[in-house]
């Protein structure tokens, strides 16, 4: 659809910290970390180099106890690790807030004895920081970062530390294509194919266009008129081959002033950036938020969400649906609500249908994959309501379905935003008068930390 584009880990660390808003990093060179000090530059975050890794971490501690704001150093793998160990133990006595990124070697060398290795710099960290945590694929580097920022300023703040191998620093990102990941088994919209336009095309017999990355990189005036070719060539649909938040700003701008437009929440958010100057409603008081006992409704399987589920179900009451028994008992989740009503208190309940893709097919193998989807959406709807009756007042719904169907059943037909939990997941209040808060995800949506976060950010 486009020319590919990719980047590295690098890459990612640099974006990730620059939109943590991270103006400064204290460094000594070190070739494991190459990769991150051109892309902070291009970045437009400061380097200030140093003499000695020590240096660098008592430099990034002053820095936050004078700014306010989280210091951040990084360090090289072995030596350069060790050199700023009491820069940690020093912040982690002061409550300081810092982040430490430190190299390692690659992780298919860690049982070789490499350059700079043969020992766990993790479990050396762990007793003078509040987090530390090595990042083993590319793509988790970013929320890895969140997370990161998130513990040193949260509670009693404190020095974190993650730990960057090589490979993983390296490695590129952007080049594998839908239908080489995990939604190539997603048990309701399988991506077999990664075109499209071609995908969309299969759904209508309206003609499908797209909207290509080097166009929306022109600017606004090049979207309209392109937007404005493809109507006239009698498309109905438009694929927008965008790739970050800028552009989708840009399409929100173009797509505005449109009685309609519907697509992704990133494309409403941009919308949204776009309209604020125009609104003038008033920002909804924290007081006029529902308070009281919350629940955790999951329909989706994606990859992320059963990450999610799996970060908590151990610390809150949990319970998994069974689509065959639901099938087989006929009662829509009943069982669920008598377990759910028993469990009511301060700690949110877990409910979920999310599977494995192999669970999921051996479901769909008996009962039919839309057979299967409507039991598994008619128990949460019932769920839903049971709960609200029951006193819940606070949902949080992973699956776009599942979130269609919560929301229908408890009867909101209008929403207010509140503070985001994730990147196009917000906080929302039904502004119609019914007493519910929700969260609204896409399975794809958010960290392996999103169900605890929501709860952290909840108004």
């Amino acid at each position: 659809m486009s020319d590919k584009i990719t980047m590295d880990g690098g890459e990612l660390c640099a974006r990730s910290l620059a939109l943590a808003g991270v103006r400064d990093v204290f460094v000594l060179h070190g070739g494991h970390l190459d990769p991150i000090f051109q892309a902070c530059m291009d970045q437009g975050i400061r380097l200030v180099d140093m003499r000695h890794e020590a240096a660098a971490g008592h430099a990034a501690d002053a820095y936050a106890r004078q700014r306010g704001r989280v210091g951040v150093c990084m360090a090289t793998a072995g030596p350069g690790f060790t050199n700023v160990l009491t820069a940690l133990a020093q912040a982690r006595l002061d409550c300081t807030p810092m982040l430490v990124i430190i190299g390692a070697p690659p992780l298919r060398d860690v049982e070789r004895w490499p350059l700079q290795g043969g020992f766990d710099q993790i479990d050396m960290a762990r007793p003078v920081t509040k987090w530390a945590m090595q990042a083993t694929r590319t793509e988790l580097i970013p929320f890895l970062l969140a997370q990161a920022m998130r513990e040193a300023v949260s509670g009693a703040p404190g020095p974190v530390l993650l730990e960057i191998p090589i490979d993983v620093l390296f490695s590129r990102v952007g080049e594998a294509l839908l239908s080489d990941t995990g939604m190539r088994t997603h048990p309701l919209t399988p991506m077999t194919d990664s075109n499209l336009v071609r995908v969309l095309a299969a759904q209508t017999r309206r003609p499908v266009g797209l909207l290509p990355h080097a166009v929306i990189a022109q600017g606004a005036a090049a979207v309209a008129a392109k937007l404005v070719a493809l109507a006239a060539a009698g498309s109905r649909h438009v694929i927008a081959d965008s790739i970050d938040d800028a552009q989708l700003e840009l399409l929100g701008a173009a797509v505005a002033a449109n009685w309609l437009a519907t697509g992704g929440s990133g494309l409403a958010a941009g919308m949204a950036r776009s309209l604020r100057p125009q609104s003038h409603a008033a920002a909804a008081a924290s007081d006029d938020w529902p308070r009281g006992p919350a629940a955790i409704l999951a329909g989706s399987c994606s990859t992320a969400t059963l990450a999610q589920i799996e970060r908590v179900k151990d610390e809150l009451p949990a319970l998994q649906l069974d689509p065959l028994a639901l099938a087989r008992e006929g009662n829509a989740g009943a069982a669920a609500l008598d377990w759910a009503r028993a469990r009511l208190g301060e700690r949110p309940l877990l409910i979920y249908a999310s599977a494995l893709p192999a669970q999921v097919a051996a479901a769909q193998a008996v009962l039919g994959r839309e057979r299967a989807a409507q039991v598994v959406e008619h128990a949460l709807r019932t769920i839903a309501v049971g709960l609200a009756a029951a006193g819940v007042r606070r949902f949080v719904v992973a699956g776009g379905e599942t979130s269609g169907a919560v929301v229908e059943a408890l009867g909101v037909r209008a929403l207010a935003i509140g503070p985001e939990v994730a990147p196009g997941v917000p906080w929302t209040r039904a502004a119609d008068g019914k007493p519910y808060a929700l969260v609204l995800k896409s399975g794809n949506f958010g960290g392996p930390d999103f169900f605890t976060r929501a709860f952290e950010v909840a108004p």
